[in-house]
């Protein structure tokens, strides 16, 4: 981390990229500080607005930036030798802070909040800024004083609120806090989806003007210079440990009226107003007393209304000026530096399996077939990742393994953490990968979040990009009532809501209608492609020589073949059929393999390795060619994971299926389904005995020549996949070459949503 520049006081800035940010750090240097701008650099708008800004700052040799997303980066390293803090960094916007999001408000607003705090508290800082917003008021039809009790009616001012709460609580044990509730802040730099900036821009367009509700909301207008200086003076002020003042510019009128000015100062001349409806939560009447600003702070805005509005008029007019003459000089928005095929990054969450693993490697030797010239990148915690390597032009990045045990609870493997600092750690990682490697797709396995929401950044970072942001599901993820359940506490739905161009179903809608059972809303519905069952596309090698070894080269006999998959939770199943082989062998003379899958624990294979070595049995860790065993075999016993089915309905191999108990009901609720269908024979782990496992057996053999299934399984899958990948792939490249300079390369329908990480104090409705 960049040190201070000697003999400058050192302040870090939150959001330093953004609108308010930006003006503040320069100000601060201006004023003689070194500033540590700290910001995500996130793609909610033009990014060009932001690396604009910060490049602004980065010519001055006391600057300092670093691009770290404060949910996901160690608060100690951040504030290392600093003086001040201003925390302005928050989730911003209050219309998008309702429902399953909320989650997303108390962790940036409140949690990284807390943290920052913690770490200023320990370091001594002498001044910790804490950027509140008027919100936290919520209406009042006379001006608000900071003795008013805050009554907040949205999210969002809840979570701002709870922040300042938290600011309190530190300031009582003794940190030198002050919260600035910052009223309807705009002027240059506004970030788009703020109420002047999309004023001015129809204004100069000569379009109507938009307002939600009556126009009848009233406002404390204040210009960005003037927050600036009473920030600014807030760091030097001599003021009480966890005082809280408002900054306001003395301007309050009618969003009707604000619209009207705007018009007017931009040449558009009685402008059209359309009304939108009102947004929840959107208060009525909400003006500022700055008595206390003036006393304790010495300051007072200077800045006119009509001046502030003109300047942020002449910016935004001179930045579509800059914008058209690039455009006019490129005509297009240039290529990267060096040509390249398409890139696909592929995230997979499988830290005691293989599944996941092996249909990543599926999905991605498939899409190379289609673009040689291409690159894919798997993300993923198996710790056999190394089954990747040969592969060409496929590398793997391995993550620090979790585990699943129970419905939303996670826990590392082998690391010494707790979750949420390895939570952290693997966020991190997957996020230098994608800004370094920046896929034209990005496939995401089975969860739109990620393990606990550890995508959300990774997601952040691409949307708004020319990249494809593309869910695969295997059909049948766990019973639907908790599926639903987890989706919903933890944000999945509105991630895929919020972030993604399509979903790929691994599966058949006839067989699994994943949207219906699942209880998705019609427009994620639409996201929807079925593929069909994705299958390895390996073919079996030594089918013949394996069973003529295994049968001792006989004509006639009965081999069985037994997969574990991951095989960590394979000994129940693998212990009870060395059980029942003698009542199996009575009635049906045969041979048994056991793979036991590399994630059986030693004592529990050394076990089976002890107790099989009277009987017709060979015992494997892991083979090179499990499809040649599902080949040669008469029957596989299996649990059921959806790779080890799927290969043998490929094989046409008659299968038993005895489903794991648990965490999730995904095997049962597979087993059931397909053996409803003909397709499978199966057991219920609840019902395994050597006895019935044994009469199961023997059921299934006598069954396999007289299997007849009223509909065969669409294996088609992995082809339609790669197609799809392929497709998306060209679709974001078109995209990244034929984009306008300075208009976003926006394929996305939420583009319009909130941008983590920079503050909102601050928006002018």
């Amino acid at each position: 981390m960049t040190g201070r520049t000697a003999g400058r006081p050192l302040a870090v800035v939150t959001g330093a990229a953004g609108f308010i940010g930006s003006w503040l750090s320069e100000a601060l240097l201006a004023a003689g500080w070194h500033v540590r701008g700290v910001d995500s650099l996130t793609r909610a708008y033009d990014p060009a607005m932001k690396r604009a800004n910060v490049a602004a700052l980065a010519a001055h040799p006391a600057f300092s930036f670093v691009q770290a997303d404060l949910a996901c980066t160690a608060s100690d390293e951040l504030l290392g030798g600093a003086d001040a803090v201003i925390h302005l960094a928050a989730e911003p916007r209050s219309s998008s802070s309702w429902g399953a999001s909320f989650s997303r408000y108390i962790e940036r607003n409140v949690l990284v909040t807390e943290q920052l705090l913690d770490s200023a508290a320990a370091m001594h800082v002498w001044r910790f800024i804490y950027a509140s917003s008027a919100s936290v008021y919520g209406s009042s039809s006379v001006p608000l004083s900071e003795s008013a009790v805050p009554h907040p009616v949205n999210p969002y001012a809840a979570s701002k609120l709870a922040g300042e709460h938290v600011a309190g609580v530190h300031a009582s044990q003794g940190l030198p806090v002050v919260i600035l509730r910052y009223f309807s802040v705009y002027g240059p730099r506004q970030r788009p989806d703020m109420a002047v900036h999309q004023f001015v821009a129809a204004a100069l367009d000569r379009r109507p003007l938009t307002i939600a509700g009556s126009g009848a909301q009233v406002r404390d207008m204040t210009y960005v210079g003037d927050a600036v200086a009473a920030t600014v003076a807030a760091l030097q002020a001599p003021l009480a440990p966890g005082s809280v003042i408002n900054v306001a510019g003395g301007h309050p009128l009618t969003m009707r009226q604000l619209a009207y000015e705007v018009a007017a100062i931009a040449g558009h001349a009685s402008p059209e107003i359309i009304e939108e409806p009102a947004r929840d939560g959107d208060v009525m009447h909400c003006v500022a007393s700055t008595d206390l600003a003036r006393s304790a702070l010495g300051w007072t805005p200077v800045t006119a209304l009509s001046e502030g509005l003109r300047r942020q008029v002449e910016w935004q007019a001179e930045r579509r000026r800059e914008l058209h003459r690039q455009e006019h000089a490129t005509g297009s928005r240039p290529m990267r530096a060096q040509p390249r095929g398409p890139r696909l990054m592929i995230y997979s969450q499988d830290g005691l399996g293989l599944g996941h693993l092996r249909r990543a490697s599926s999905i991605a030797s498939a899409f190379l077939e289609r673009e040689p010239s291409g690159w894919v990148l798997t993300t993923s915690d198996s710790p056999m990742g190394t089954l990747l390597h040969d592969v060409h032009n496929h590398d793997y990045l391995k993550l620090p393994s979790i585990v699943k045990s129970g419905p939303g609870d996670w826990h590392p493997l082998s690391f010494p953490l707790d979750f949420a600092h390895l939570r952290q750690l693997r966020t991190r990682l997957i996020l230098e990968a994608a800004n370094a490697f920046e896929p034209d797709v990005l496939l995401v396995d089975h969860m739109p979040h990620g393990a606990m929401g550890e995508m959300l950044p990774v997601l952040e970072a691409l949307r708004g990009e020319s990249a494809q942001i593309i869910l695969g599901l295997r059909d049948i993820l766990d019973a639907p009532e908790i599926v639903h359940q987890r989706w919903e506490q933890e944000g999945a739905f509105e991630a895929l809501s919020r972030y993604y161009d399509g979903v790929l179903v691994y599966g058949s809608r006839e067989v699994f209608d994943v949207c219906r059972e699942y209880g998705w809303p019609q427009h994620l519905a639409d996201l929807v492609r079925y593929c069909g069952f994705i299958c390895t596309p390996q073919t079996p090698e030594d089918a013949r020589r394996i069973r003529a070894r295994r049968l001792g080269g006989a004509d006639r006999g009965t081999m069985i073949a037994a997969m574990a998959g991951g095989g960590a939770d394979a000994h129940e199943l693998m212990s009870a059929l060395l059980d029942a082989l003698a009542l199996i062998h009575a009635d049906q003379p045969c041979v048994l393999e056991i793979v036991t899958g590399p994630f059986m624990p030693d004592h529990q294979r050394l076990d089976l390795k002890r107790r099989a070595e009277s009987l017709p049995v060979r015992l494997r860790r892991m083979v090179s060619d499990p499809l040649s065993r599902v080949a040669a075999a008469d029957l596989v016993v299996a649990m059921a994971g959806y790779n080890t089915t799927m290969e043998v309905l490929r094989l046409g191999t008659p299968a038993l299926l005895v489903p794991r108990r648990g965490p999730s009901q995904e095997q049962r609720m597979r087993a059931t389904r397909f053996a409803e269908l003909g397709w499978v024979s199966q057991l219920d782990p609840d019902e395994l005995t050597p006895r019935t496992l044994a009469d199961a057996v023997l059921d299934a053999l006598a069954r396999r020549e007289h299997r007849a299934p009223a509909i065969a399984p669409d294996l088609g899958g992995l082809q339609r996949a790669a197609d799809h990948l392929q497709h998306a792939a060209n679709l974001a490249r078109h995209e990244a070459v034929f984009e306008v300079v300075g208009v976003p390369a926006s394929h996305h329908p939420h583009d319009a949503a909130p941008e983590a990480g920079l503050s909102d104090a601050l928006s002018a409705s």
